[in-house]
Order: structure tokens, then C-alpha cells, then sequence
């Protein structure tokens, strides 16, 4: 990689790990709850589940991303780490379904469907971070925000999935549909072995470093209060969509906004990298925070969607950084450990989140406003400081 280089094919290799996770997820939060009534349990245990996947999630996540460190420095690669999850969670991913076609639910059969439900969950958490990680070998750190828009573009856009487009999925039948995201994770690690080949160890002065315990505490704060700040707003524009433009256009509205949120990430990718990581995203959490309070206090349409574009741009340029960020307060050897945490942060913030609102769709407008400025606030300050740390310890 030249100085001024983004290696274009290795970022695509990690987009894909990024679309294959997204899409699994979207099937599963489709399915899961009809399967589980299927074989005799309520729906409401599918939410209690999900907390308990996320809850594992954050702890995984930075155990497996400080395996991969390991495995690079001693091996040059981080690739097997990541291929062992994704197999494993292909495998159980398309033992779900399977368990319910061909299972008989009994009291003892039936109850290794949640247990198969939260050991893909565990898996699945066993090889992001070490994939997100290898983004920084991709471009150079300033850069990493324009790399990073690609992950943001295929999350948002297959994200956007559940909104209005998920009747198509549900038509494709449990068996299909989770034989597609198998396949799925088993073709984004075939491009993650492709594009990312071992590479030599290197002994230099970077590698011996260590990262700071505040500042890795802080990549946790952040992922957590950016979670929570997305958790609230989802509901939050659900609702103002509702009331702004009527409740026949919600969904349609809801897809449209997510896709534009994958479109603009682009230019804003590019905007990032001009600006600088922290001060782009720092802008953007500003930016998100006072749109939301506008949004809530015009009627207008016109003002309202001149408000919602500004919002699209700022969470566009939110949603690219955290990686980057990440990646640039730790040493390169302790890159799978600062994803993992990030990660970790935002699943554990997910987890909290459906505990404490197991009925999101109920948030009112003032509360999730209230709630996602709280959060995103949060995260500002976790960056805010973990990069006046950085600095005092250069």
C-alpha cells in the first residue's frame, strides 16, 4: 500500500463480512419469532433471547478481537480466527430452521432451539472485530473514513431490508432464506481468505506498544452510547414520519431514510478523511444531536426535509468513524482488541436497551429524542476524551 493509497479490493473483502452479518441479522430478527411459536414458545421469549445474545456479544467481541492481535503477530494473518467463526456460525445459522422442519416439538427437543439460537449469536460475534480490524490494513489512518463508507453503505442499504422489503424475504420461506445468509457468510470469507493473504511479522517499535486502559474503557463508552443513540432514534423518526408525512408512508419513509444514510456515506467518507477522523465524527454527533431537536419543533414539510437531508449527512459521517476511531487511539498491534471493544459496547448497549425497552416501537417522540441526545452526547464525550488522552500521551 502507497502512502496515499486505499486498497479498494481488501475494503470490498470486508464489506462483505459486513454485508453477510447484516443480512443474517435481518433473516433472523424476521424469522426467529415465528419459529419459536412454532415449536411452542411465545414470541416475547424471542426478545429475552436477544438480550442474551447481545450480553455474550460484548463480551466475545473483545476476547476473539484480542486473539486475532495474537494471531497476527505470530502469524501474520488474522484470517483463520475469522474463518472458524464464520463457519461455525454458517453452520448453526442453517441448523435453525433445520431444527424446526425436521424436529418434533417436544419438551426436550424443542428447547435446543433457543440454545442453537444463541450459540450462532456467540459465533457470529467470534470473527467481526478481527474483520473490521483488517481495515487498517487497508488504507492509511487518515483515510480510514473513506474506506470505512463502504461498510457504512452495504449495513444501511441491507439494514433497510426490514422495513419495507421484508415481506419479500418472509415469501422466500425459513429454509431458503437462511440457506442465503449461510451461503452468504461462507462466500464473504472466501473474499476475506482471497484479498487478505498472510503478510510477513513485523518486529517494529509499534508492536511492543501498549494501549491505555482509559482510552480502551472509552472506545467501550462509545460504542455503547452510539447504540443507545441509534436504538432511541429509530423509533424516534419512526414516529415524526408518522406524523409528518402520515402513517401509510412510515415504512416506505423508514427504508428511504436508511438507504440515503448508505448512499450519502460516501461523499461523507470523503468529507471524513478532509476534516479528520475525530473532529468528523465529533461534528457529526453535534450536528445529528441539534437536528433531532429541530425535527421534533417543525411542521413545515419543506423545512422538515431540508432538517432530515442535514440529519442523513451528520449520522452518514457518525456512522463511518467509529472504526477509524478506534483503530487510530490503540497501537496496530492491539487493533482486533479496540474493534472488539467498540463492538462490544454497542452489543452490550443493545442488550441494556431491549432490557430496559423490550417494546421499542411504544418510545414516544419527546423520550427518544431525549434519549438518543443523552446517548450521542455520551459518545461525544467518550471521544472527546479518549483523544485528549492520545494526545497528553504523545
Amino acid at each position: 500500500m502507497t502512502k496515499n493509497n486505499i486498497l479498494w479490493s481488501k475494503v470490498w473483502a470486508i464489506a462483505s463480512i459486513q454485508a453477510a452479518v447484516t443480512l443474517t441479522w435481518v433473516i433472523y430478527d424476521l424469522y426467529f419469532p415465528a419459529l419459536l411459536v412454532k415449536f411452542g414458545f411465545s414470541q416475547v421469549l424471542s426478545i429475552t433471547i436477544l438480550i442474551i445474545e447481545h450480553a455474550i456479544e460484548a463480551l466475545v467481541e473483545p476476547v476473539f478481537g484480542a486473539l486475532s492481535d495474537q494471531q497476527k503477530q505470530r502469524f501474520g494473518t488474522r484470517v483463520p480466527i475469522i474463518s472458524l467463526g464464520a463457519i461455525l456460525a454458517s453452520a448453526f445459522f442453517i441448523a435453525i430452521p433445520a431444527l424446526v422442519i425436521l424436529g418434533e416439538p417436544n419438551q426436550i427437543w424443542r428447547w435446543l432451539l433457543p440454545f442453537m439460537a444463541i450459540a450462532w449469536a456467540t459465533t457470529m460475534s467470534m470473527f467481526r472485530s478481527p474483520a473490521m480490524a483488517l481495515l487498517r490494513n487497508c488504507a492509511p489512518t487518515e483515510q480510514l473514513p473513506q474506506a470505512a463508507s463502504i461498510l457504512t453503505l452495504v449495513a444501511a442499504i441491507i439494514g433497510a431490508f426490514k422495513f419495507d422489503v421484508h415481506g419479500l424475504i418472509l415469501k422466500l420461506g425459513p429454509a431458503f432464506a437462511f440457506t442465503i445468509g449461510s451461503v452468504t457468510l461462507l462466500a464473504a470469507v472466501a473474499l476475506i481468505r482471497w484479498f487478505h493473504p498472510p503478510e510477513p511479522s513485523s518486529t517494529n517499535t509499534n508492536q511492543t506498544e501498549s494501549a491505555s486502559l482509559p482510552i480502551l474503557a472509552l472506545v467501550f463508552m462509545t460504542g455503547l452510547g452510539i447504540a443507545w443513540g441509534l436504538r432511541f432514534l429509530t423509533p424516534t423518526l419512526n414516529n415524526i414520519f408518522g406524523l409528518i408525512i402520515g402513517e401509510n408512508y412510515r415504512k416506505i419513509t423508514m427504508t428511504i431514510f436508511f438507504v440515503s444514510l448508505g448512499l450519502s456515506a460516501i461523499p461523507m467518507g470523503k468529507l471524513g478523511t478532509k476534516l479528520g477522523n475525530t473532529l468528523g465524527i465529533l461534528i457529526g454527533l453535534a450536528t445529528t444531536i441539534f437536528c433531532l431537536q429541530l425535527l421534533i419543533l417543525i411542521s413545515n414539510q419543506i423545512i422538515f426535509g431540508l432538517i432530515l437531508i442535514m440529519l442523513i449527512l451528520a449520522l452518514s459521517l457518525v456512522l463511518n468513524s467509529p472504526v477509524p476511531f478506534a483503530l487510530s487511539v490503540v497501537p496496530p498491534n492491539y487493533s482486533g482488541l479496540a474493534t472488539g471493544l467498540y463492538f462490544g459496547g454497542f452489543a452490550g448497549g443493545i442488550s441494556c436497551f431491549n432490557f430496559v425497552f423490550p417494546q421499542p416501537e411504544q418510545i414516544t417522540v419527546n423520550i427518544g429524542s431525549i434519549g438518543s441526545t443523552v446517548s450521542f452526547l455520551l459518545a461525544l464525550l467518550a471521544i472527546a476524551f479518549s483523544m485528549q488522552l492520545k494526545i497528553q500521551e504523545e
